[in-house]
């Protein structure tokens, strides 16, 4: 059985940008979420302590590498439950699949 190939498409500034400002690990953990975000939404649910896991940092200073993307507009947080899961939606960097090409004149969604 094959499974289904899916793309992802970055901006080229935004990506230099985020490559030029973000330490590694900030940059590493940007493309980790990057990766496992909704194609459609460029939003993704996790955990300080599931992303801990996934890239082998201490919780502690992925906490506070989320607050520093939040804190520096790569990303937002859009929605918090009562527990640890938290919604965050990517910023700039990431090209929603549903979303018109830049050499189209239409307006971005707000």
């Amino acid at each position: 059985m094959t499974t289904p190939s899916h793309s992802l498409q970055l901006r080229r500034l935004a990506l230099k940008h985020a490559l030029r400002t973000l330490s590694p690990t900030s940059f590493r953990m940007l493309l980790h979420l990057a990766t496992d975000a909704c194609e459609d939404t460029a939003r993704v649910w996790t955990t300080p302590l599931r992303l801990a896991e996934d890239i082998g940092s201490p919780a502690s200073l992925v906490s506070e590498t989320l607050d520093l993307l939040v804190e520096r507009k790569h990303m937002k947080l859009w929605s918090r439950s009562h527990a640890a899961l938290r919604c965050y939606e990517l910023g700039p960097l990431f090209v929603r699949r549903s979303e018109a090409p830049e050499n189209l004149p239409v307006e971005p969604l707000p």
